[in-house]
């Protein structure tokens, strides 16, 4: 695995480039989790005794070749279905990493240009809920808050603010950006 620190987030923001390197490459994501992409960080939210669970969500990186005309095939693997193929149409999402939500559209939440993606426990939060942050999923947010973290990208960068009241840990590599990306 790629050399990587984590960073404590509790009330501030961070920045990442969007070619940052991967702190899972594609190959190891797709056997480890059933991931065609890489991972490019990872969020750790907080540690919940009773399910004895930190929930992690990454940040992946399909490819610079998906787009809506050239979609990737992956596998959804959810607690109350069958796992299902899916199509994703977009460049970067947020997949749960360490455990399966319930529910037909869990498991994948585009990140887009100039949106914001919010993620928590609170119901306005879709992709809380596609992340299995709420409704029947609700095993390991003992410690989550409603707005935990959000996620935009803008220009060449992830923006992630951390909103919460226990905070957030971000998985980032230490190797600097690839150029090439």
């Amino acid at each position: 695995m790629p050399p990587a620190e984590t960073i404590g987030l509790h009330g501030f923001a961070m920045e990442v480039p969007l070619n940052t390197r991967p702190v899972i490459p594609r190959e190891r994501a797709l056997t480890d989790y059933g991931i065609p992409a890489d991972v490019l960080l990872v969020m750790r939210f907080p540690f919940d005794e009773q399910a004895q669970l930190a929930k992690e969500v990454a940040l992946v990186d399909y490819g610079q070749d998906v787009n809506e005309n050239n979609k990737v095939p992956y596998t959804l693997v959810r607690r109350d279905l069958d796992a299902e193929i899916e199509l994703v149409g977009d460049r970067y999402g947020l997949r749960p990493l360490n455990y399966a939500p319930y529910g037909p559209s869990a498991g994948h939440v585009p990140v887009r240009p100039d949106t914001e993606v919010m993620i928590g426990t609170a119901l306005l939060s879709a992709a809380g809920g596609h992340l299995g942050m709420w409704g029947r999923s609700n095993v390991g947010n003992t410690g989550i808050s409603p707005v935990q973290i959000t996620v935009q990208m803008r220009g060449d960068w992830f923006v992630l603010s951390d909103q919460s009241a226990a905070g957030t840990q971000v998985v980032v590599s230490t190797v600097p950006p690839d150029r090439e990306r």
